[in-house]
């Protein structure tokens, strides 16, 4: 037998998938944004997943730090993706 206790709600021990949907949500918002923020016909709309990546990835982080999520990370890169593809969006805006 092993020395391990196992958790009640997790009685054979097996790893959880990590749990945060907002920070998932965040990163894939966050690449596809920063993508269609690099071609310039898509540059300016680029924004609006831009600025969504930016709130599921704030949401996330605060999951994160409450203790309801445990993915954090993603969460992150997320917000700092659609924060760079709001800043290409709004250069293009000013820049033409």
């Amino acid at each position: 037998m092993s020395s391990q206790t196992s958790h009640p709600h997790n009685p054979h021990g097996i790893p959880r998938a990590p749990r945060n949907a907002p920070g998932v949500a965040a990163a894939l918002l966050g690449i596809v944004a920063l993508c269609a923020a690099l071609i310039p016909e898509l540059a300016r709309p680029a924004g609006v997943p831009g600025l969504l990546a930016l709130a599921f990835g704030l949401l996330g982080l605060r999951l994160g730090r409450s203790g309801r999520a445990d993915n954090t990370a993603m969460a992150i890169g997320g917000a700092v993706l659609g924060i760079a593809a709001t800043g290409m969006s709004a250069a293009s805006f000013a820049l033409t």
